[in-house]
């Protein structure tokens, strides 16, 4: 009997019910193999070719695990740093899987094998998109009550503060994950949150794509020498959150303040 499947470079994951997209055999410059193990040991391994198919021929019934891996010799599954295991489904004619294996995707399906051939045995992977960390040029601090505008601020290198990137998709919005320090306020939208009324989940806001927000974004900072500090993620089509990324504001007493453009 033979059992047989593909790794997809899936950049929505599981959002739509598939393991599909495009077949792909080197990630990243690195060689994918697709490892047949039964009882602790490799028992057969396939170099994935560029469409990313594999299979496994000549087997008796049995029960076996489908490992994807960057070894010929792997018993468990890998893939290279950048990259995350994004759906695993048994699916037919060696395409779109549909449904989750189970569990939450690691790279390795369990498949028992009877009187037929097993078909479809399908694997995603995808990049996870990547929230950035930088800080704003200093701000003069307001004191009082009085917000300052930092959605469109720059660095010293007149970079945004905030920034995300998707290396297989587009960026469409960042999630403010708490509420910022060193602040009393942050207004998001024309909408005021205090750090008692922050949102759990956080606050999803829009951006361009390169993570800049196209929202306004003001913070009123504790008086004093101070620095904000935003925590941000964002999520890609797969969703997939990101790293926690910092858009720091620096504020001080007497300096002048520096809006970006």
């Amino acid at each position: 009997y033979n059992i047989s499947g593909t790794l997809f470079h899936d950049t929505d994951g599981l959002t739509d019910s598939s393991v599909d997209g495009t077949g792909i055999g080197t990630v990243s410059a690195t060689q994918m193999y697709a490892n047949l193990v039964q009882g602790g040991s490799v028992v057969q391994s396939i170099t994935l070719p560029a469409g990313g198919t594999y299979t496994f021929t000549g087997l008796s019934a049995g029960s076996y695990t489908v490992v994807i891996a960057t070894s010929a010799t792997a018993t468990t599954p890998s893939v290279p740093a950048g990259w995350v295991n994004v759906g695993e489904a048994f699916g037919s004619n060696n395409g779109a899987g549909t449904g989750n294996e189970g569990g939450t995707p690691n790279g390795s399906i369990a498949v028992t094998v009877g009187s037929a051939d097993v078909t479809g045995v399908n694997f995603g992977i995808e990049q996870p998109p990547v929230a950035g960390t930088a800080t704003s040029v200093t701000q003069s601090n307001p004191g009082g009550t009085t917000s300052v505008r930092v959605d469109n601020l720059l660095t010293s290198g007149s970079a945004p503060i905030f920034s995300a990137s998707d290396p297989d998709g587009t960026v469409s919005s960042i999630t403010i994950t708490v509420f910022p320090t060193n602040a009393t306020s942050i207004t998001i939208n024309g909408i005021t949150y205090t750090s008692g009324m922050f949102p759990g989940g956080g606050v999803n806001v829009p951006t361009n794509g390169s993570g800049v927000p196209t929202q306004i974004i003001s913070v009123d900072p504790v008086d004093g020498n101070v620095s904000v500090d935003i925590s941000y993620t964002t999520t890609d089509a797969a969703g997939i959150v990101s790293n926690t990324g910092t858009a720091t504001v620096p504020f001080g007493a007497s300096c002048n303040p520096n809006q970006g453009s």
